[in-house]
């Protein structure tokens, strides 16, 4: 499903930002304090990430 919607997104020319591109953004602008509290929460909700993504998102936020 997300890879249809991130198609039709690029062919329609519309900017499109995953769940952890968002998260670092808000951590950056301030929305929220920390994006592993976040992606905690997210993991309950049974979004499965990679180890490997969750480390790429936590540097980006400056958590590393």
């Amino acid at each position: 499903m997300m890879q249809q919607a991130r198609k039709c997104s690029k062919v329609l020319g519309i900017p499109f930002m995953g769940s952890g591109g968002i998260l670092v953004l808000a951590k950056k602008r301030g929305i929220i304090s920390s994006v592993d509290e976040a992606l905690n929460a997210l993991k309950v909700s049974s979004l499965w990430l990679s180890k490997d993504i969750e480390q790429i998102i936590k540097k980006k936020a400056g958590e590393s």
